[in-house]
């Protein structure tokens, strides 16, 4: 009753003139006349149907690049940048004064003061830093040309650390020298970093100083590291000017970061820049190991300028000068390094943080998303999951009244932002309080990395009142493909090519003709489809192929893997299965190489399965969420589940489930079957077919992570790993599989089995 007449108050405040229709934020646009992209005009003889099923990107909207247009590297960028902006703020770093226990699980970080340096501050060390490498023996290298196969070490800067001010001032110093970085994701441990070394011969790591011990253990698998550089990153106050303690470096030589940019700084006249050319090499950058053993992107200059040339205008435009990011994403993906760089290049100011310490959970005395106050979030969609289950959990708590209230604010939003207006009461009765979560001054959103799913991007909208837009592209497109326009309201789609990309959709058949996958009414997807699976108007489907500037070089000492994927003409395989819809903008429908086949030769998507599962209220993400299972073995598909340990506990006092222990509520089958109910809600809304109805689940409470090699260094799944972590547990699981019809058995682990009724 309150929400009902809370909705007419807001309706008519919205109505009055002054605070209406001329205030609106969200205006609906129709997608017809939101084309960024046309039919490619470059003619392709391999593909008769290119002027139909082959887009490229219109020029960029909005005002051109702040940058010198002749810039060919990244050095070039920032050098302008830096000259531009030079009094402006640049790089914001929180003093960690100590670990403190905040009653969770991980420790919590007390911070001091923000400590902000000019983009002239940055400059200096960034040039410090470069001659820096040159003063410990590092050279400049030549440009390179020709394959990728023939380029060769040694590869002078190996950065393993997470993303702090001195990963991208090191990075920048790199480059101002014409030397190749090669990045490593912090998480991935010693093996990823001597794989690096072995193939590039680096001779200088960057890293924290809590991995320089592990390092030098590991130095026979590095016999050509030289240097080591360390960081204080995340150390207390009173740990960081201790000596290290190694008995013995055995010959390599350990350097603080700050001791290595006061060499620098006296030997800067002695080695002035040397900047490099579009051609020459800029990053060999290793993928997260999502399907295996992660492979080094070589990226050149002129391709992460480019893409950043394209990118920039597209989604930077709308924000103010000197606007806020928030960096805290690892800088050693790609999506966070082109938006990272993209930033720096307008003059904006930059906060570093990280995951745990974005929010007064982990943090004190408040989080880095209120120290900063960023104007641009950007994210995963796991972290868009993750904030929007947290939020509906606290709102589940609260009394029948404010819920509500609340739920009637969401709705009434939710249609006014399909409408075009305001909702001035609710906007500060209730959605003031979810803007504050992030700083007050969030005015967009993006999300990479990934499907965002369509109720996700929804609310994060609504709550947040700011636009939320998706990108697609890949490390070896340097993060650009394609962008959803800001003025989009749509769901599910990623945006049309950026300008100068083509996107051209492959019929994905293989060489005797034979269909690669099928969607889930059983028909394989051709470039010459003009209806999708729902029976929508869509220009083709097919396997996603990207050209253009921004696709990089190839696969470091791969040459099997970049012939695979990286083909002479200049397209790039990506493996996903996309349809253009009418007004060119793409939508991501499927994948080619995540399908399994199920004994009756029936194909399953389980990315898809396990976005649509994802979003059950029992699936914890933050511990790692569902992975789903099938193979030539199975009838019916299986899942493995971490479940959500409030929701179930709230679900088993409402259900009046008595138990002792945590461990004794999984494995309850009545829990079980709470769990599985709620998978299948999903599974029905969702629409997946008949055959990605999971047939039996397992109830987990042993969260995945990157340490136990369950999830990528991005937190995505690692298939491989859980199921050798969890061996035994998986072969039980496939049993009902293989036999739906077998009787249930509760196992006396700490896991429970849960099955479908078939």
């Amino acid at each position: 009753m309150i929400g009902e007449l809370v909705k007419g108050l807001d309706y008519l405040t919205w109505a009055v003139p002054a605070a209406g229709p001329i205030r609106s934020a969200f205006r609906p646009t129709d997608p017809a006349t939101m084309s960024n992209s046309e039919p490619s005009p470059y003619p392709d003889p391999g593909n008769t149907e290119a002027p139909a099923r082959c887009r490229t990107g219109m020029s960029a909207r909005g005002e051109g690049l702040p940058w010198d247009p002749s810039a060919q590297s990244l050095h070039d960028v920032f050098t302008f940048a830096a000259k531009t902006h030079s009094k402006a703020q640049c790089q914001g770093t929180r003093e960690l004064l100590r670990f403190v226990d905040m009653g969770q699980p991980a420790p919590g970080k007390e911070f001091g003061k923000t400590t902000w340096r000019t983009y002239r501050q940055v400059q200096k060390r960034v040039l410090a830093f470069g001659a820096g490498l040159r003063c410990i023996g590092n050279n400049p290298q030549p440009p390179h040309v020709g394959d990728v196969d023939t380029l060769t070490g040694p590869i002078s800067l190996v950065i393993f650390e997470d993303t702090c001010a001195e990963w991208i001032t090191a990075a920048l110093g790199a480059w101002s020298q014409s030397m190749v970085v090669m990045t490593i994701y912090g998480t991935l441990g010693p093996d990823a970093v001597a794989q690096a070394f072995m193939e590039g011969q680096g001779t200088t790591l960057l890293c924290n100083r809590k991995n320089v011990a592990g390092v030098i253990a590991a130095r026979d698998t590095m016999p050509s590291l030289r240097h080591i550089i360390y960081t204080d990153e995340g150390v207390e106050k009173k740990d960081r000017l201790r000596p290290l303690e190694i008995d013995d470096t055995h010959g390599i030589e350990i350097i603080r970061f700050e001791d290595l940019l006061k060499r620098g700084q006296s030997a800067v006249s002695e080695f002035p820049p040397v900047p490099p050319k579009k051609e020459s090499v800029a990053i060999i950058m290793y993928t997260s190991g999502t399907t295996g053993n992660p492979k080094g992107v070589v990226i050149k200059h002129g391709q992460t300028v480019a893409c950043m040339r394209s990118v920039t205008p597209l989604v930077l435009h709308g924000l103010p000068a000197n606007f806020t990011h928030i960096s805290y994403l690892p800088l050693a993906h790609i999506f966070e390094l082109i938006v990272h760089l993209g930033c720096l290049s307008t003059g904006a100011r930059i906060g570093f943080a990280d995951p745990k310490s974005l929010t007064v959970t982990l943090s004190k005395p408040h989080g880095a998303l209120e120290e900063f106050k960023p104007h641009i979030f950007i994210g995963v969609p796991k972290i868009y999951d993750v904030i929007m289950k947290g939020a509906l959990a606290k709102i589940a708590a609260e009394s029948p009244t404010k819920r509500s209230l609340i739920n009637a604010a969401f709705e009434s939003k939710a249609k006014a932002i399909e409408n075009g207006r305001f909702t001035p009461i609710f906007d500060r009765l209730v959605f003031s309080k979810f803007k504050a979560l992030f700083g007050g001054r969030i005015s967009l959103c993006v999300s990479g990395g990934g499907p965002l799913s369509g109720d996700v991007q929804r609310w994060i909208r609504t709550a947040f009142g700011c636009r939320i837009i998706q990108g697609y592209g890949l490390t070896e497109t340097n993060a650009g493909s394609t962008i959803q326009l800001v003025d989009d309201l749509r769901t599910g789609v990623v945006g049309p090519p950026i300008p100068g990309v083509e996107i051209k959709l492959r019929s994905c058949l293989d060489a005797k003709g034979e269909p690669e996958i099928l969607d889930r009414h059983g028909k394989p997807y051709l470039s010459k489809d003009t209806r999708a699976a729902n029976g929508k108007r869509v220009i083709g489907r097919g396997e996603v192929l990207i050209r253009g500037p921004c696709v990089t070089s190839g696969y470091y000492k791969l040459p099997e893997k970049t012939k695979e994927a990286f083909k002479p003409d200049g397209w790039f395989y990506s493996g996903d299965v996309g349809q253009f819809l009418a007004d060119g903008s793409l939508q991501l429908i499927d994948r080619v190489k995540n399908l399994v086949k199920l004994r009756g030769g029936e194909y399953i998507a389980l990315e898809n399965m396990e976005l649509v599962y994802g979003s059950s209220p029992f699936i914890d993400a933050v511990n790692g969420g569902i992975m789903c299972y099938g193979d030539g073995g199975l009838d019916r598909p299986v899942a493995m589940v971490q479940v959500n340990k409030d929701n179930l506990i709230n679900w088993a006092k409402s259900a009046n489930v008595q138990y002792a222990t945590y461990e004794e509520l999984i494995r309850k089958p009545e829990a079980n079957k709470a769990v599985m109910d709620s998978l299948r809600k999903c599974w029905k809304v969702g629409k997946l077919s008949p055959l990605e109805q999971l047939c039996a689940v397992v109830l987990l409470n042993d969260p995945w992570t990157p340490e136990n090699k369950c999830l990528t260094a991005t937190n995505k799944l690692s298939r491989h790993g859980i199921e050798a972590r969890h061996e035994e547990l998986l072969e039980k699981l496939k049993a009902f599989g293989r036999d739906p019809s077998m009787p249930m058995s509760i196992p006396t682990t700490s896991t429970s089995f849960s099955r479908a009724k078939l």
